[in-house]
């Protein structure tokens, strides 16, 4: 079973090949995103609207436009929705805060995707394999080719 890390997330949003390969090989039934991704996904969506409402209208017309943010919110909610999805859990929050002060400074959010990782016995699939691999999660990179990217 594999969670997949918010920045490989983005790589299947993408439609990076090699992510898309890797995600068709494992099968729909045994890859999932957590709340945590969902979390930092909507994040950036909203501070992009947060941002263009605090802009005179005059900024917006030449650029990206509110109306065109809140679309592309949609669809990126419409995207996580093709996943199976796994809620942040206390007991993944409780081995999250018994983690030592070294490994949060490693990523908050990547912490607590790597304790509901191993609170689920899951492979973390991420670019950030260094990071994760000092949690002590388990974990794969499927943005490169395969053969030496499990950890």
């Amino acid at each position: 079973m594999y969670l997949l890390d918010t920045n490989i997330y983005r790589l299947v949003s993408d439609n990076d090949p090699l992510v898309r390969a890797r995600l068709v090989a494992a099968g729909p039934e045994s890859v999932w995103l957590c709340s945590i991704n969902v979390e930092e996904v909507l994040t950036g969506y909203m501070a992009t609207i947060v941002r263009l409402r605090s802009q005179p209208s005059s900024r917006n017309a030449t650029s990206f436009t509110i109306g065109r943010a809140h679309e592309t919110l949609l669809l990126a909610l419409e995207a996580l929705q093709q996943f199976q999805m796994l809620p942040y859990t206390d007991e993944a929050e409780k081995l999250f805060q018994s983690s030592p002060a070294k490994v949060k400074r490693l990523g908050a959010q990547d912490c607590r995707i790597a304790a509901l990782a191993m609170t689920r016995d899951m492979i973390v699939v991420t670019r950030n394999v260094r990071d994760f691999a000092e949690i002590g999660a388990p974990c794969e990179d499927w943005s490169r080719p395969q053969g030496g990217s499990t950890v």
